[in-house]
């Protein structure tokens, strides 16, 4: 159960996240954007989870900088970071989880289009 601390410190994270694209920085909304991901994983408690999804970031690097990169991205990805943690905050973690998944299906379908299509050179 995620705890109010917890919550204050995502929020923190939007809150930087949103200074960065007010100033359209992605230098800055990149490192905020992958804190957030990490403290939620951090805040699991599950140390593999960890170690997997670090691996997973380094892979991704530089596709998730080419999405957050296209026009109005990294809007959409902190609106979709702020109802992911409205649904924590409400504690409710199966829809947390769908929309954590919707989050990261919805970055795939920016880079390569809907799923079960072959990805755009």
């Amino acid at each position: 159960i995620v705890t109010d601390e917890q919550l204050r410190v995502l929020s923190a994270h939007l809150d930087e996240m949103d200074a960065a694209i007010t100033a359209g920085d992605l230098n800055a909304f990149y490192p905020g954007n992958l804190r957030f991901h990490e403290t939620i994983v951090e805040f699991s408690g599950n140390g593999r989870l960890m170690a997997e999804c670090t691996a997973i970031h380094r892979e991704m690097h530089l596709l998730r900088r080419r999405a957050l990169d296209m026009p109005g991205r990294m809007q959409i990805s902190n609106a979709e970071h702020r109802s992911i943690v409205a649904r924590l905050a409400a504690r409710d973690a199966d829809r947390a989880a769908a929309e954590l998944e919707d989050h990261v299906l919805t970055s795939r379908v920016a880079l390569f289009g809907p799923l079960g299509e072959y990805p755009k050179a």
